[in-house]
């Protein structure tokens, strides 16, 4: 879909034949991108070793191994005894045994740090929070959130709209090594990082009636993230809290 240019809505079969007529046009068109960067969805055993068949990345990149999309691994898990994070983690490795040039690994996460073995290119190359982290400070309020960074010797200061759950911080260290790694100039990193938006219903803000606010965290969810969305309405609701959850489908 990304390749050829097509958002799709709806999955039945009429979409589909619809996506195929659309797609004949893009096959005739040049994409050659400079940097072309894909989500490589997993949510069940062997979804990452059967993508990295025909989609071989010049760097891999793993964020963490947390148990979210973890229901497809139930009875995987029940055979092997393992935890779902190695089992995620492993099925999320074989992006490291395919990538060309390099890898991106997130030295906090034990799981992912245990899969650095299956990549027999060159450059490994970790990020942290923890140790020698980049962002300096990531500040959240009701109105946004204040982030002071280091880049390439020099510091640097973005605002960004939103109010960004703690995560989101793990992943900004992340974009600025993969920038540093990519020689990507300081000013077009800033540019990228202040006009990055999150998808709707993802920490979106909306003004209330009576000097209320709704913070918007119904995308999807499992329990990390839900928690995390309730410690964010903690830290920036100046006054009372109102917490209206759904079903958490795992």
């Amino acid at each position: 879909f990304v390749i050829l240019g097509i958002t799709p809505s709806q999955y039945r079969f009429q979409d589909w034949l619809r996506y195929a007529i659309a797609s004949t046009g893009s096959l005739f068109s040049k994409f050659d991108p400079e940097v072309l960067l894909l989500e490589f969805g997993v949510d069940r055993p062997n979804d990452m070793k059967h993508l990295v068949t025909f989609f071989r990345p010049d760097i891999g990149i793993l964020i963490n191994s947390n148990n979210t999309h973890s229901a497809n691994f139930e009875k995987l898990q029940e055979t092997t005894k393992e935890t779902f994070e190695r089992l995620i983690a492993k099925e999320n490795g074989f992006i490291f045994e395919k990538a060309n040039e390099a890898i991106l690994y997130n030295l906090d996460d034990p799981e992912v740090v245990s899969q650095i073995s299956r990549f027999n290119g060159k450059f490994a190359v970790p990020y942290s929070e923890v140790n020698n982290p980049s962002i300096r400070k990531f500040e959240v309020s009701l109105s946004g959130t204040k982030i002071n960074y280091t880049y390439l010797g020099q510091e640097f200061s973005i605002n960004h709209s939103q109010p960004l759950l703690e995560e989101y911080r793990s992943t900004f260290e992340l974009v600025i090594k993969l920038a540093e790694y990519m020689k990507v100039k300081p000013e077009n990193l800033q540019k990228g990082l202040e006009a990055y938006e999150l998808p709707a219903s993802r920490c979106s803000i909306f003004d209330g009636l009576k000097e209320t606010h709704i913070l918007d965290s119904s995308y999807n969810s499992s329990f990390v993230p839900t928690a995390s969305a309730l410690k964010l309405l903690k830290d920036i609701a100046p006054k009372r809290k109102v917490a209206i959850l759904g079903d958490m489908r795992e």
